[in-house]
C-alpha cells in the first residue's frame, strides 16, 4: 500500500514539474515573439525613416553653409596657422546638429534591434512562432 502511495505522489511531483517546466517554455517563448515583434518593427520603422533623416540632414548641410565654409577652409590652406581657432568655430556653428541627430538615432534604433533579431534568430521558424497551434493539434 505504502509503495502505492508512493508511486502516486512520485507521478503528480511529475506532472507538476511538467506543468512548471511547461509554463516557464511558455513564458521564455512569448518573451521571445515580444523581443522579435518590437525588432522586426523598430527595424521596419528605422529603415522607413533613414531616407527621411537623411534627406533632411542634406538640407541642413545646404542651408547652413557647413560645405561653404569647409570648401574656403580647405581651399586657403595658407591660412590656417593664422586662424585657425576662428575656422573651428566658423565650422561648429555652422555644423547642422539636428541633422546629425536624427541620423544618429535612427542608425541606433537599426543597430538595437538588428541585436535583438540576431540575439533570437535561432527562433525564427513557424513552428517556433505558432507552437501553440501545434499543441492543440
Amino acid at each position: 500500500m505504502e509503495q502505492k502511495d508512493a508511486a502516486i505522489k512520485n507521478i503528480r511531483r511529475d506532472t507538476l514539474l511538467r506543468r512548471i517546466l511547461w509554463r516557464i517554455n511558455e513564458e521564455r517563448n512569448k518573451r521571445i515573439r515580444r523581443e522579435l515583434f518590437l525588432a522586426l518593427a523598430g527595424m521596419i520603422v528605422g529603415l522607413a525613416l533613414l531616407p527621411i533623416s537623411l534627406k533632411l540632414s542634406y538640407n541642413n548641410f545646404v542651408e547652413t553653409g557647413f560645405v561653404y565654409y569647409l570648401t574656403t577652409i580647405i581651399n586657403n590652406y595658407e591660412l590656417w596657422g593664422s586662424f585657425f581657432n576662428e575656422f573651428i568655430i566658423v565650422l561648429l556653428e555652422s555644423l547642422p546638429i539636428f541633422g546629425f541627430l536624427l541620423i544618429l538615432v535612427n542608425l541606433l534604433v537599426i543597430a538595437i534591434s538588428l541585436r535583438y533579431i540576431f540575439k533570437n534568430a535561432s527562433h525564427f521558424s513557424f513552428k517556433f512562432l505558432f507552437n501553440r497551434l501545434n499543441q492543440q493539434l
